[in-house]
C-alpha cells in the first residue's frame, strides 16, 4: 500500500506532463507506446534513496527533457522551447494546487502528494484542452525572441522555486503567501505577453497582406477611371448619332454597336457592392485577366454583407487559390461560375469551371496532396513549383476550423469540376 502511495503521485505528475504536451501540440490524449515506455522509467527514478532528493529531482527533469524533446520533430530551440512551456507550466501548477489545498488541509498529511497530483491533472485538462492555454505553445513559436527569453527567465525562476521547496519545505510553506502571489503573477504575465504579441502579429500580418495587395486596388481604381472617360466618350458618340445616321436602319445598327461592346464589362461591377473591398478587387482582378484569356467568370453574389470566423485578407488569398487553378484549368471561350454568400456567421464560396473528361473521388482528393499537380507545367511564373496551394489551402481552412471540398459532376452533356469553401 505505502510503495502505491509513493508511486501513484509521479506517475500523476506524468500524466500532467503528457497532457499539456499533447494539447499544447494539438496530438490526441491516447496513450501510445512511447508514453507507457517512458512511464515505466519512472519507477527506476524512485529506485534511488530518499536520501538523495535532489538526484531524483535532477534525474527527473533530464527525463521529463527526453520525454518531450523526442515527442516531436522540430528543431531543438522549438523542442527546449516546448520543454521550457510544458514542464514549467507544471511547476507553477503545481505551486497553485499545493498552495490553495494547504490553506485548507496540513501539508503533512499522508495523502497530501495525491490530492495535489490529482488536482494538478484535473487543473491542466481543463486549461490546455478548453481555453487558450492549448494555443501558448503556437503564440511561442512566432513569438519574437524577446518573448521566448522571457519564458526561459520564467522557466529558471520556477526552477529555482522548486529547489528552495524541495531544501526548505518548512520554509516554504511559512512563506505560501508569498510563493502563491508570485506563481499567479507569472502566469498571468507571460500568458498576456504572449496572447498581445499574438495579436500584434496578426496586425502586421493584415497590414503586410492590404500592401501586397495595394496594386490590385490601384488597377481597379485606374480601369474605373477608364471605363468612365470611355463612358462619356460614348455618350458623346449618342449624342451625335441623329446627325449622322438619316435612317432608322442605320442608326439601330449603330446603336447596337456602341452599346454592345460597351455592356461586356459590366456584369463584373456587382463585386462592388461587396462589404469586404479586398476581396471584391481580388476577384475582379481575376475577372479581368480571364477576359483577357477570353475566358468569363460570372458571379452570383447571394449576400453583399459578408461575416467570416477570418480576417478578409485570409478570405482573399483563400479564393485566389481556387479561382486561379479554375482559370488556369479553363480554355478560350469557357465561362467559369462563381456563387459567393454568408449564412450564420459563415463565408461560403463555389466555384464551378468546365472538364472535358471526368474526374474520380479519388483523383479529386489527390489534388489536395502535397506536390501533386495535374498541370503540365511544373513551376509557376515566380518561380515556385505547382501543387502546393490546394494543399496549403486545406491545412489553413481546417486549422482555421473552416471546410473546403471539390466534386466532378455532369450537367447539360458537361462535365465540371466545383470546389467549395466554408470558413
Amino acid at each position: 500500500m505505502n510503495f502505491l502511495l509513493e508511486l501513484l503521485p509521479p506517475i500523476l505528475e506524468f500524466i500532467g506532463i503528457a497532457i499539456i504536451t499533447k494539447s499544447l501540440c494539438q496530438k490526441s490524449l491516447i496513450p501510445t507506446v512511447y508514453d507507457i515506455s517512458f512511464l515505466c522509467c519512472i519507477y527506476v527514478l524512485y529506485l534511488i534513496p530518499d536520501t538523495y532528493p535532489i538526484l531524483s529531482w535532477m534525474i527527473g527533469i533530464i527525463a521529463y527533457f527526453l520525454y518531450i524533446a523526442f515527442s516531436v520533430k522540430k528543431t531543438f530551440w522549438e523542442r527546449l522551447n516546448l520543454y521550457f512551456l510544458s514542464y514549467g507550466s507544471v511547476i507553477l501548477l503545481n505551486f497553485l494546487t499545493y498552495s490553495i489545498i494547504s490553506l485548507f488541509l496540513s501539508p503533512d498529511v499522508w495523502y497530501m502528494p495525491l490530492l495535489g497530483n490529482t488536482c494538478l491533472v484535473t487543473v491542466a485538462f481543463i486549461l490546455f484542452r478548453f481555453t487558450i492555454c492549448k494555443q501558448l505553445y503556437e503564440y511561442l513559436c512566432q513569438a519574437k525572441l524577446p518573448y521566448k527569453l522571457l519564458l526561459s527567465n520564467t522557466f529558471v525562476l520556477l526552477t529555482l522555486l522548486l529547489l528552495f521547496f524541495k531544501l526548505n519545505e518548512f520554509d516554504f510553506y511559512i512563506n505560501l503567501i508569498y510563493w502563491l502571489t508570485i506563481a499567479i503573477i507569472l502566469l498571468i504575465a507571460n500568458i498576456c505577453i504572449l496572447y498581445y504579441d499574438r495579436e500584434l502579429f496578426k496586425k502586421r500580418q493584415e497590414l503586410a497582406s492590404y500592401e501586397k495587395n495595394l496594386p490590385i486596388y490601384q488597377a481597379l481604381i485606374d480601369e474605373i477611371r477608364s471605363n468612365q472617360h470611355e463612358f462619356s466618350n460614348r455618350i458623346q458618340h449618342f449624342q451625335r448619332l441623329p446627325y449622322v445616321c438619316k435612317d432608322y436602319d442605320s442608326l439601330s445598327k449603330a446603336l447596337i454597336k456602341y452599346s454592345g461592346s460597351y455592356y461586356k464589362p459590366l456584369h463584373n461591377y456587382t463585386l462592388l457592392q461587396i462589404d469586404m473591398p479586398l476581396l471584391a478587387a481580388t476577384l475582379y482582378s481575376f475577372a479581368c485577366q480571364a477576359a483577357q484569356k477570353n475566358i468569363t467568370l460570372t458571379f452570383n453574389i447571394r449576400s453583399f454583407h459578408l461575416t467570416s470566423s477570418v480576417p478578409e485578407y485570409q478570405l482573399a488569398d483563400y479564393v485566389s487559390i481556387l479561382t486561379q487553378n479554375a482559370i488556369e484549368a479553363s480554355k478560350e471561350e469557357d465561362r467559369i461560375y462563381i456563387c459567393i454568400s454568408s449564412d450564420q456567421n459563415r463565408f461560403q464560396f463555389e466555384i464551378r469551371n468546365p472538364s472535358l473528361l471526368p474526374v474520380s473521388p479519388s483523383d479529386i482528393e489527390r489534388f489536395f496532396q502535397k506536390g501533386y499537380t495535374s498541370k503540365l507545367i511544373k513551376t509557376q511564373k515566380n518561380g515556385s513549383p505547382h501543387g502546393y496551394g490546394l494543399y496549403s489551402l486545406l491545412q489553413n481552412v481546417t486549422t482555421a476550423g473552416g471546410m473546403v471540398g471539390a466534386e466532378c459532376m455532369e450537367h447539360t452533356g458537361k462535365y465540371w469540376i466545383i470546389f467549395r469553401l466554408e470558413i
